[in-house]
């Protein structure tokens, strides 16, 4: 259920957009996500579930990446929902917060975002953005997490 694959792959394999560079996992999907949402690990399971599931992310330390593809409700109350996480590299649409500038780091949010990082915030760098965040998405480069 959990494997790890640099990406090497084709951008239309994936909803989002990534790069040759960018490292990509396949974790088991606890909750929906849709593709662009910043999701961490299910720190709400038991034993190693809680680092072999992902769920959408909150503004805490458990985050570790975007979301490459979207999970229905109904597909995750199936059973074995299956999700490709961007956990470094290239990532195009990440969800954000408006007016994070291009270059400024950032750290998770509420709702699946993330903000520009405040100065000495104790919260985890996830990356930097590689544009003005605008329409609540940006450009970025995540910073492995894992």
């Amino acid at each position: 259920m959990f494997g790890h694959l640099n990406h090497g792959k084709p951008p239309l394999e994936v909803s989002q957009v990534t790069g040759e560079m960018s490292d990509i996992v396949s974790f088991g999907c606890a909750a929906a996500v849709t593709a662009g949402d910043w999701v961490q690990l299910n720190t709400g399971a038991a034993g190693e579930d809680r680092v072999r599931q992902v769920i959408p992310g909150t503004a805490t330390g458990a985050v570790i990446g975007v979301a490459l593809e979207t999970v229905t409700a109904a597909t995750v109350a199936a059973g074995g929902a299956l999700v490709r996480v961007c956990v470094a590299g290239y990532c195009e649409n990440a969800k954000s917060a408006n007016g994070i500038a291009l270059g400024a780091a950032f750290v998770s949010a509420a709702g699946e975002s993330i903000a520009a990082a405040a100065t000495g915030s104790l919260t985890p760098l996830l990356g930097v953005a590689l544009e003005l965040s605008a329409g609540l998405t940006v450009d970025c480069y995540i910073f492995r997490q894992l």
